[in-house]
């Protein structure tokens, strides 16, 4: 009875620990505490005594380096097809020198030149690189936004209870997949289906939108009647950090499945680009790992709140320019910005709490989470106007990106 009774309690143990729990023989080379929010994740690195903020790219398959860290590369190494946003490109490679992430001291491999205002300007912070998946092959990655947890582990033992996902349903227990070889695609790709359809999607932690489509196949799934409500995008974040255009096509998913997600009502674009891929507001739905050496997709449903649509929330379109947040448009039809006095292009000092460098979109969102419904005040400078102008605003209620699952 003992026995029974110790193996029962072994086995109830291991299902309430799932995916959190460490197992023997894995080593944390890095870790950093990361917010539960749907946004790229930005990680602190070092080179000698210098401080580096890289953003962490599974959608990269090679690290990048902003102009303004030039001397940081060594002499031209070669002109490689490189992967970044859905895309195959050719780039030219430098000889780029060992950084160190908390522990794990990367060993020197190759970087390209990004310019990475765009990607600043969104964030609100200057960014010097991006941590792409060449330099993380031989480890594996684990985000756990419930336990606010970003790790890299020297190696990955996954949990006895992992099991095969089948496309289409909704696992109970911690899932697997298999991904494509990392020489095929530069990142890490799955393979599944939605309605029937088979997709395989890059897992892109450095893009923000849900889920992007290949054009063929977005239309392919408008056309069984999966997406609706098709119409020319008008993203403030696709043309603000890739500098793009024409605007995407946009649309929402009327039904259907992907790594046990409800997918109803979620939005989804087709952005002309070469491949399908997952971003964080879909993969903030999970939490994962990423095992590079034995070519896994481990994952698990959170029970949380979908994203926040922070900006109708504010009713205005924020953007982050030259180290201040500008109000870039004010919501059609109104919304709290409009009633509190606030204008197209005025730029926001005080924003609640925050102001000067503790305003950035991770403040901005913690804003919305924790003040929803609130009153807060609010100070701008204006074109023309001499001083600050102070107004009080009240948040709205919580708006989603797409409704809670029950």
């Amino acid at each position: 009875m003992k026995i029974h009774l110790a193996v029962w309690l072994w086995a109830i143990s291991s299902a309430l620990l799932g995916f959190t729990g460490r197992c023997p023989g894995e080593e944390v080379l890095f870790e950093q505490d990361i917010p539960a929010q749907p946004y790229q994740i930005v990680i602190h690195a070092h080179h000698g005594e210098e401080d580096l903020t890289f953003l962490l790219d599974t959608g990269c398959s090679f690290n990048c380096v902003d102009p303004s860290m030039r001397s940081l590369l060594g002499p031209f190494h070669s002109t490689e097809t490189v992967t970044a946003v859905a895309k195959r490109v050719q780039s030219d490679l430098y000889e780029f020198p060992s950084i160190s992430l908390g522990r794990w001291k990367q060993p020197a491999g190759f970087a390209t030149v990004v310019e990475l205002t765009p990607f600043g300007s969104y964030f609100g912070r200057h960014l010097q690189g991006i941590l792409g998946c060449d330099t993380m092959k031989d480890k594996a990655l684990h985000i756990d936004f419930d336990r606010h947890k970003l790790q890299i582990l020297d190696h990955f033992q996954a949990p006895a209870t992992a099991s095969e996902y089948r496309s289409g349903t909704k696992p109970r227990i911690l899932a697997r997949l298999t991904m494509a070889p990392l020489e095929l695609t530069g990142v890490p790709t799955i393979l599944t289906s939605v309605e029937g359809v088979a997709l395989n999607f890059f897992i892109d932690s450095g893009y923000d939108e849900p889920v992007v489509l290949r054009h063929d196949l977005f239309q392919k799934l408008v056309e069984s009647g999966a997406i609706t409500q098709v119409h020319p995008g008008t993203s403030v974040r696709m043309e603000t950090m890739t500098g793009a255009t024409t605007p995407p096509l946009e649309g929402v998913f009327a039904r259907g499945i992907l790594l046990g997600v409800d997918l109803t009502d979620m939005p989804v674009q087709e952005n002309n680009a070469d491949n399908n891929l997952l971003g964080m507001e879909f993969l903030f739905n999970l939490n994962f790992t990423i095992d590079f050496p034995s070519r896994t997709f481990y994952f698990e449903s959170r029970q949380a709140e979908p994203p926040l649509r922070h900006n109708a929330m504010l009713g205005a379109a924020l953007v982050s320019h030259e180290g201040k947040y500008q109000v870039l448009a004010l919501r059609p039809g109104g919304g709290a910005a409009q009633d509190a006095g606030i204008q197209q292009g005025d730029v926001i000092r005080k924003l609640g709490p925050y102001s000067g460098r503790e305003l950035n979109l991770t403040a901005i969102y913690d804003l919305c989470e924790n003040q929803a419904g609130q009153t807060i005040d609010v100070e701008v400078e204006r074109a023309g106007h001499a001083g600050p102008i102070k107004t009080r605003l009240t948040i709205a209620e919580k708006m989603f990106l797409y409704p809670p699952r029950k």
